[in-house]
């Protein structure tokens, strides 16, 4: 099976746009922010780098001025071939000077002494396509329907899309023409596609187009395994963290002197959001594989993936990665206690084989429902000689684990003022455009903002989408004068909203917000759509939804399968722009409350998102309604971490409805749908017993506890192991109370019948020989305690084993 780094080789598409510029704006900007997005998530997908080369903006003034327009042009059809994407309206386009073109150029280029006079366009057809058998295959024309010009916008200028002159039209007709017969002939495999509408109209064909295309050429069939594709797509989210990368020798030297040194405790990076950790490990990483190729590097950036945040999500890839590059026969484990010491167990597995590099970003990012996870209690604190750990975590439990840990740090600093000119020239030169002097100046003239790689990499990418070249600089100034990055993050909402739908943007962005962990892209579908017959819910369809999404997508992170923000700027960006008022919040949350509580199950989601919505927008008599349904508190109850968010949400509830009244109610209601089902019953009113004795209800607990006794001792019978557990229920809460003399001679009867049913070396009899010990022990009789606590000590030795966890039951 190939190693992931070769399933990445010669795997890319890189296509060139040829049209005149001024009247296919709108085209061009429906390609550049919808349609391409789409594509490259979809090469992703099949593990192909995506690359669209739109020089609207990449010629400089004094390129331009100096006749350097069609060889840079020409260049980049070099670089992007067999890929080319033509499109013609009216307009045939700027058609330079003979005597501008040198003569370096034209003995470089004969064909060119053919064809003078003709536009740069055509010019880019000819030698793109035309001339060249090999594109035939991979290149697609587009004409626009001439009726468009009749539905213009009233502000249009109507010259900019007519035909420069006669003779112009006359050269276009014959191009479209020279075009459709290289079809004819066999020349091109696809039909141009004639009169499309609109510019929305043109995006549904390209996206058309090119997905048969990328599926014929790289079939889903054929895209690497599983393990490949995690691989794939963190490799592609470490590229895309290194675009603009530029500098920081320094702490790259001090990451290979670290790798270099044998015995070395992991390396932590630290630094502020936004200085760069992330694309300084991508870029390391990336070295590191190709300066040491015999290395498995496994990197693991969470936030970029479904499961990447998931801690047995990464657990999971990486045990997978070491037994295929070891051989390992054992099976990966499925269990969560099996998997949190299975890291270090694999890696001494693999020590002194194969030089293992692990580098893992944004600790501070995983899942925010395992707080275990989060203090990384399944990260090995010691590594074989052969295995090289180098993570990042901005502050917070993650960080606290680390440093408790006392590896060594290596903080990160922002740019450099002269590092923020060569980062924007390396941005743009891979997207083929070159920034004038003056936008350099600009930028540089912006720090210490522009220092920050976050805001200079957000105001890049807005500034490679926009596509009127003589307005860059004017809305470089815009994008600059933000006074924070929440600041320039609400700008790029107000330019969201202004390319997608201003509803669209406001309410996903809204709901995103207000959901706890976050939305998987299903339930924000969901909750976007509109509601059809009989309130049933139709989902927004996703052509609207993905545009959005994939231009949002670099400032979004995935955690287990839900989309939340990828950093805090964003979200309070959101918050200052989408909630005005407490009204505003109650909205949205009232919103995501209707939409949990119709899911009829208590799901995860449901009792993660709902509860805390509604006692958010004191909506107390629901959330009343949500707890003393029997189903979820069994849920809660039986969930370590929900068990005490339960008891949180009593808490925001005193004062105002008594729990004992109201679980009393709930189980009246219910009793008699068990009353042949002993079992079911005492599972009941035990819980909710023991939830009112935790919470010191005990009064409460010991009627439920003798109510759920009295039950059992009906349907099952005085000496059913059910019945037993009730009898010690009861006696350790009149423990607990501190009345000794009440509890003792139930321990004894839960005793005696245990050691009768069960046997005396059964769990529950050592339980009950435990418990009397322990009673026998607060009353001060220690003669009476201690052969107890040694027989429950010698049996559980002897039957379980010394490390056998014991059982953590009330009964």
């Amino acid at each position: 099976m190939k190693p992931p780094d070769q399933h990445t080789q010669d795997r890319q598409i890189r296509v060139f746009i040829s049209s005149t510029f001024r009247d296919m704006q709108a085209e061009r900007d429906v390609l550049v922010k919808k349609v391409f997005p789409q594509l490259r998530k979809l090469c992703e997908e099949r593990a192909v780098a995506w690359t669209e080369v739109d020089l609207r903006w990449g010629i400089t003034e004094q390129e331009s001025s100096e006749g350097q327009v069609l060889p840079l042009c020409l260049a980049e059809i070099e670089r992007c071939r067999p890929y080319f994407i033509g499109l013609l309206g009216e307009r045939y386009g700027w058609v330079p000077d003979p005597g501008e073109l040198s003569s370096h150029l034209k003995e470089e280029q004969p064909w060119l002494k053919e064809h003078l006079r003709k536009s740069v366009t055509e010019l880019e057809i000819i030698h793109g396509v035309l001339q060249s058998p090999k594109m035939r295959d991979r290149s697609i024309f587009y004409f626009r329907d001439p009726d468009y010009l009749n539905k213009l916008p009233a502000d249009a200028d109507l010259k900019d899309f007519q035909s420069e002159s006669p003779e112009s039209s006359g050269k276009l007709l014959e191009l479209k023409n020279k075009i459709f017969d290289e079809y004819i002939a066999g020349k091109l495999t696809y039909s141009p596609r004639k009169n499309y509408p609109d510019p929305d109209a043109l995006g549904v064909l390209v996206l058309a187009d090119f997905t048969e295309l990328i599926n014929k050429l790289y079939p889903e069939s054929e895209t690497p395994d599983p393990i490949d594709q995690e691989a794939t797509l963190h490799e592609a989210y470490g590229r895309s963290r290194r675009l603009a990368f530029v500098g920081r020798e320094e702490l790259l030297d001090k990451m290979d002197n670290h790798a270099a040194t044998t015995g070395a405790k992991p390396l932590v990076l630290t630094g502020d959001s936004g200085c760069g950790k992330s694309a300084l490990l991508a870029e390391w990483a990336a070295r590191r594989k190709e300066s040491h190729p015999d290395d498995l590097v496994i990197q693991h950036y969470i936030g970029s993936t479904s499961e990447s945040a998931d801690w047995q999500g990464l657990v999971r890839r990486v045990l997978s990665e070491l037994k295929r590059a070891f051989n390992i026969a054992e099976e990966v484990p499925i269990q969560p206690e099996a998997m949190r010491t299975a890291m270090q167990d694999w890696l001494v597995k693999s020590a002194g084989k194969r030089r293992i590099v692990l580098v893992f970003d944004a600790l501070n990012q995983l899942s925010g429902t395992d707080a275990a996870a989060r203090q990384l209690g399944w990260l090995p604190f010691a590594f074989p000689l052969n295995v090289t750990l180098i993570v990042s975590s901005l502050a917070g439990e993650s960080l606290d684990a680390l440093r408790k840990r006392e590896w060594p740090e290596l903080p990160v600093p922002l740019f450099g003022t002269e590092d923020i000119a060569l980062a924007a020239l390396a941005y743009f030169r891979i997207f083929s455009k070159k920034p004038s002097d003056k936008l350099l100046a600009e930028l540089t003239k912006s720090a210490p903002a522009t220092c920050n790689p976050l805001f200079l990499r957000a105001v890049l990418d807005e500034l490679r989408q926009f596509g009127e070249h003589e307005k860059v600089g004017a809305r470089a100034s815009y994008y600059l004068a933000s006074p924070d990055l929440p600041g320039l993050f609400d700008r790029i909402l107000t330019r969201w909203e202004e390319d997608f739908d201003i509803e669209l943007v406001r309410h996903s962005m809204r709901l995103i917000r207000c959901a706890r962990f976050g939305l998987s892209e299903t339930e924000l579908l969901d909750l976007l759509g509109k509601k059809g017959a009989e309130g049933k819910c139709e989902p927004l369809p996703r052509r609207y939804w993905t545009p959005l999404y994939l231009a949002a997508e670099n400032a979004l992170a995935q955690r287990s399968g839900l989309l939340t923000f990828g950093h805090d700027y964003l979200r309070k960006a959101v918050e200052t722009r989408y909630f005005k008022s407490l009204d505003d919040w109650d909205d949205v949350r009232l919103e995501l409350a209707d939409w949990f509580e119709v899911i009829t199950e208590p799901t995860d989601r449901k009792l993660d998102e709902l509860p805390g919505l509604l006692r958010d927008t004191e909506s107390y008599q629901r959330l009343v309604m949500f707890l003393s349904d029997l189903p979820t508190f069994l849920r809660m109850f039986q969930d370590t971490r929900l068990k005490w968010e339960l008891h949180g949400y009593w808490l925001a509830l005193e004062g105002l409805y008594d729990p004992v009244a109201t679980y009393q109610k709930a189980l009246d209601a219910i009793e008699g749908k068990f009353s042949d089902d002993g079992l079911a019953l005492a599972e009941l009113f035990n819980g909710v017993a023991t939830f009112h004795e935790d919470a010191g209800r005990y009064e409460g607990a010991e009627l439920l506890f003798r109510r759920a006794l009295k039950g059992c001792e009906r349907v099952l019978g005085k000496d059913h192991p059910a019945t037993l557990g009730s009898v010690n229920n009861i006696a350790l809460l009149l423990f607990r109370k501190g009345d000794y003399a009440e509890a003792e001679p139930l321990y004894r009867q839960a005793l005696e019948g245990r050691e009768h049913v069960l046997g005396k070396d059964h769990a529950y009899t050592l339980r009950s020989v435990n418990n009397l010990a322990c009673l026998l022990q607060r009353k001060g009789d220690y003669a009476g305690a201690e052969p107890l606590f040694r027989q429950a000590l010698e049996e559980r030795e002897r039957v379980l084993g010394k490390d056998h966890p014991d059982m953590n039951l009330q009964q």
